[in-house]
């Protein structure tokens, strides 16, 4: 079985499965427990105790990218090759970072752990970089804004990348970090686009998010009428991957 870690130890699980989303979320403390936790929470800003909005602590989590991005790039003189190292070097150190928090507290890609959005927002702006150099603040936010949309939404083929391995999840799992590299990848590429020119982006990106739309529903459709599988609403549709939408169904399973 994998090892888990519980304040640093090496452990193994004895439940028949580890939970498959952050529905319920067990408690986390950014400052307690395991160490590696106020690192793969942003220093604790995806944990700020904000009731009643769903999709904040990713966008909490990230805004500090926003800053780390462009204080290492004026330190580096917005070097390219390096910001783009450094990148690099943040994927590679998220894979056990985040599975280590993840299965702290047995949650798959649990929201709070938000340091693959920090990577997701590096790549996005080091694509960015290639297109305008250096970047401006209110294109810095922009590309925050495609990110977020990218990482929340996951259209395809980003949520193609957000997989769950249960039960050969491990400490070296990319799944966690990849797809919001893929994220971030379409986003820069998106803000390169709308640099270079604006209507022909906009007019893309408007197709692009009606066809993700339309599957969805399409999806939603053929969910609905199959009984074998627990129909999903309409709102959890338009807003996460056709694989979360039976996420009840499959703690359930993974619970008998």
């Amino acid at each position: 079985m994998t090892p888990k870690i519980i304040n640093g130890i090496f452990q193994i699980p004895t439940r028949k499965g580890l939970v498959m989303s952050s529905s319920s979320k067990p408690a986390m403390k950014p400052y307690g427990g395991n160490p590696w936790r106020f690192f793969a929470t942003s220093g604790g800003a995806s944990c700020l105790p904000i009731p009643g909005l769903k999709l904040l602590p990713g966008t909490l989590g990230t805004l500090p990218a926003v800053l780390l991005w462009w204080l290492l790039a004026e330190v580096l003189g917005w070097h390219i090759s390096i910001l783009a190292g450094i990148t690099v070097a943040i994927f590679v150190i998220g894979i056990p970072l985040t599975n280590i928090v993840c299965l702290d507290i047995d949650v798959h890609d649990d929201g709070r752990v938000t340091f693959d959005e920090i990577g997701g927002y590096f790549a996005a702006m080091t694509i960015a970089n290639i297109a305008f150099n250096p970047v401006g603040i209110g294109w810095m936010f922009a590309v925050f804004g495609l990110f977020r949309f990218f990482d929340m939404v996951k259209p395809d083929p980003v949520w193609r990348f957000d997989r769950n391995e249960n039960p050969y999840w491990s400490l070296w799992s990319p799944w966690i970090m990849l797809d919001d590299y893929v994220g971030g990848a379409l986003a820069g590429l998106l803000a390169w686009g709308f640099f270079e020119n604006a209507d022909k982006a906009w007019a893309l990106f408007g197709v692009y998010v009606g066809l993700t739309f339309v599957l969805r529903l399409t999806c939603w459709w053929a969910y609905k009428n199959c009984d074998e599988m627990p129909t999903p609403s309409l709102l959890d549709v338009l807003q996460g991957p056709p694989k979360s939408w039976d996420s009840s169904g499959q703690k359930e399973r993974l619970s008998s």
